[in-house]
């Protein structure tokens, strides 16, 4: 790969993102609620280091129209495209390899708690696969509590821990736009 491949890679992956969560909040509506944040939320890290807040900006994707504003009030989305063999799961059973998502969502996890949002959503793809959501396995607990319904179609959730790992299709199938404006 080129050199700034990776950087064009994840930028990518971002867009496919901001443009799926559009359609979703939207009933597939629209493909511009969400976007890029500046730089990645690099904008809004800058500023913190000089006691600085940047609004909207904090996470991977932010709100271009206000109707998505309740969801990245809520989620600090945070996006990672590529990294096949780190992410291997597997790794952290039968080799002394270190989780990466596990860093990944600390650091994400660091952030929400500066930016003041609820829940950390970390949106990732390894390659030639299907894109999956980490989050907070109580979280999932209480989105199956509140719709009395449990996530289990056609789906394997790997739990690590407080944490559960998702298919990102099938979970923004069931949990629709019109149960999260609620």
């Amino acid at each position: 790969m080129k050199a700034g491949g990776g950087k064009r890679k994840g930028s990518q992956f971002e867009r496919e993102i901001a443009k799926s969560l559009s359609l979703w909040i939207t009933n597939n509506k629209r493909d511009d609620v969400f976007w890029l944040s500046s730089q990645s939320g690099g904008r809004s890290t800058q500023r913190k280091k000089s006691g600085q807040t940047t609004a909207n900006s904090s996470g991977d994707i932010c709100y271009l129209d206000a109707i998505g504003k309740p969801f990245t009030d809520y989620f600090l989305i945070e996006c990672k495209n590529g990294y096949t063999k780190e992410v291997d799961v597997l790794n952290t059973v039968d080799s002394s390899g270190e989780l990466i998502l596990l860093k990944w969502f600390s650091k994400a996890q660091k952030e929400c708690n500066e930016a003041k949002k609820k829940q950390v959503m970390l949106i990732f793809k390894r390659n030639r696969k299907k894109p999956c959501i980490m989050m907070e396995s109580n979280f999932l607990g209480f989105l199956e509590s509140s719709k009395n319904k449990e996530y289990m179609e056609r789906q394997i959730e790997i739990c690590l821990n407080e944490f559960v790992i998702v298919n990102y299709k099938e979970f923004f199938k069931w949990f629709t736009s019109d149960f999260f404006k609620k």
